[in-house]
């Protein structure tokens, strides 16, 4: 299995903006208002579970 086949559970900023479909810039805003999760600490980096993510569309 490559890398291509798969979407990874823990996403890093650039990859969590990309996978609901936002800028970077877009996503840290939308974090701060609260619209977005908060990352989980994970073998020292700042991750965002992609059921998290998931969640947001749920709600919508």
């Amino acid at each position: 299995m490559s890398l291509v086949d798969y979407t990874p559970r823990g996403l890093r900023r650039e990859d969590a903006a990309k996978y609901i479909g936002v800028s970077p810039s877009l996503f840290d805003r939308l974090r701060k208002e609260g619209k977005v999760p908060e990352p989980r600490g994970l073998f020292g980096l700042m991750v965002w579970d992609r059921t998290d993510l998931d969640a947001i569309f749920e709600r919508a």
